[in-house]
């Protein structure tokens, strides 16, 4: 590796091959475990390691519903809100982490859910920040990250390419100059069959910036297969252990597995084109697995997607209650998962107006919770 952690291999357009092992939440809110997955990403061979951070009052009403995938996690019944609650690291834990990846050499990156936490994450002058697929139409949030001027790596799930292009130009709007955009597809695990490899081209020639994959399949070959098509930044999760309960452990690869997706992706770095393409051909297996996942390269979501957008996806909430006849303020209204109600990037047009009904606090708002709301263009 050996790479500058103040300066990452694909800031300023160096566009040097860059591999993320995805901690995430599988530290199952221990810093101990947060720590180990911090050697065992550096062991793989991964260039940096991300963490999220999050606060869970502030990122999710307390009875939103899990997603499908979530199901599995925690007893029967359990809202998204007792499950996130679990995994939640403090400010002291991440100072502790950014410490010991910066003494370890590996870089640090983080994907925070709130402007507080970005403020937070300012004071350690981390280098760059991650934002995740559900939080593209998070307003504050972007405007918080951009407005450090860091450069930003997202994640496009659930997205289409207008959606990809709103995000762009709102945080370079606000200062944000160095901008790289994965391709993923937010399904956990994703099937070979719905990857659509095609789509990292299809973002490196709409947007003209660095362009990867953010991968939650669980094939140790997909990291070399999004590099033959065009993929400089890799994202894959990382567990210690996949049968650990948890939302993101069974989509994780264990450290021997991770190491072998590095290596084989980095093998793919240092073949030129037609050596990728003749290595690909002399295995049946992987070019079967090619041939599955190449897909159409259309960016748009897939229907399996806008059900997990339910609940990963971000609705205006209200911060209090607001009784029937109340003209909305800014300080009565926040954005919280899930995503059922108004979407998160319409908030401002919520401002104004008159509420129909008594709304409690902590409730996704709908369009008919207003008068009038026939009349409004959203």
């Amino acid at each position: 590796m050996g790479n500058d952690i103040s300066n990452p291999d694909w800031i300023n357009g160096r566009k040097s091959q860059y591999i993320i092992a995805e901690a995430g939440v599988n530290h199952n809110g221990r810093i101990e475990l947060a720590i180990q997955l911090v050697d065992a990403a550096n062991q793989a061979g991964a260039d940096c390691v991300k963490f999220q951070a999050y606060t869970t009052a502030e990122l999710v009403t307390q009875e939103a519903a899990k997603a499908e995938y979530q199901e599995s996690c925690g007893p029967e019944g359990q809202s998204q809100y007792e499950m996130l609650q679990r995994y939640e690291l403090s400010e002291e834990n991440f100072a502790r982490l950014k410490d010991y990846c910066d003494a370890r050499n590996i870089d640090f990156l983080i994907t925070p859910f709130s402007r507080r936490w970005v403020r937070f994450f300012e004071t350690l002058n981390v280098t760059a920040y991650k934002i995740g697929s559900g939080n593209l139409r998070h307003l504050d949030l972007l405007g918080a990250i951009g407005e450090t001027g860091k450069p930003v790596i997202i994640s496009t799930g659930m997205s289409d390419l207008e959606q990809v292009d709103q995000t762009i130009n709102r945080l370079q709007k606000v200062g944000c100059r160095e901008i790289a955009v994965l391709h993923c597809v937010s399904l956990y695990p994703t099937p070979i069959e719905k990857v659509n490899l095609k789509a990292i081209h299809t973002l490196t020639e709409h947007t003209g910036l660095i362009t990867g994959f953010s991968d939650h399949t669980v094939s140790q070959e997909m990291g070399f297969l999004a590099l033959r098509e065009g993929a400089f930044i890799l994202e894959k999760h990382l567990t210690l252990d996949n049968t650990q309960e948890g939302p993101d452990h069974r989509i994780s690869l264990e450290p021997t597995q991770l190491q072998i997706y590095i290596e084989s992706a980095r093998r793919a770095a240092a073949m030129r084109s037609e050596e990728q393409r003749t290595h690909i051909e002399q295995n049946p297996q992987l070019s079967q697995l090619y041939q599955a996942a190449l897909g159409d390269g259309i960016k748009e979501p897939t229907t399996e997607e806008l059900a997990v957008k339910q609940a990963a996806g971000m609705s205006v909430v209200s911060a209090q209650s607001i009784p029937k006849g109340t003209i909305i303020t800014q300080d009565m209204i926040t954005v919280k998962r899930p995503g059922t109600g108004i979407p998160a990037d319409k908030i401002e047009k919520v401002i104004g107006l008159t509420s129909a009904c008594d709304i409690e606090c902590d409730q996704v708002i709908h369009k008919i919770d207003f008068e009038k709301y026939f009349e409004i263009k959203w």
